[in-house]
């Protein structure tokens, strides 16, 4: 059995392997839990290859090879930029979207005549 993941681990039986991707021998007829762990800013999505749908944590039953995927997305959030007068701002006004855990730095630059207020 392969196991894959990225953006997360893969418990087999309870335990996280050391690297990726894992490969491990089961004798035909031996169930294997599996659990999809996402790391800090991610999600569980799905599972691929010989395992499909997104139940988690999971069991399989060995009765021939088999490669598995865990898949994780990154949790996004959208920052809003408007301004109220005249100037401008970097990022520039509208809506950008950022990974969790993103540091954004915002930068406002009133307009000649006006002065930035908060």
């Amino acid at each position: 059995m392969d196991v894959s993941p990225s953006g997360g681990i893969v418990r087999v039986n309870g335990t996280a392997p050391s690297s990726y991707a894992f490969t491990s021998t089961f004798d035909e007829g031996t169930s294997v839990s599996l659990e999809a762990v996402p790391t800090s800013g991610y999600l569980f999505d799905n599972w691929t290859g010989n395992l499909s749908g997104s139940i988690n944590p999971t069991t399989i039953l060995i009765d021939c090879n088999k490669s598995i995927t865990a898949n994780f997305s990154q949790i996004v959030h959208t920052l809003t930029v408007q301004v109220s007068g005249s100037g401008s701002t970097t990022p520039t006004v509208g809506t950008h979207d950022y990974g969790e855990g993103t540091v954004v730095g915002v930068v406002a630059t009133p307009a000649s005549g006006w002065q930035f207020d908060g």
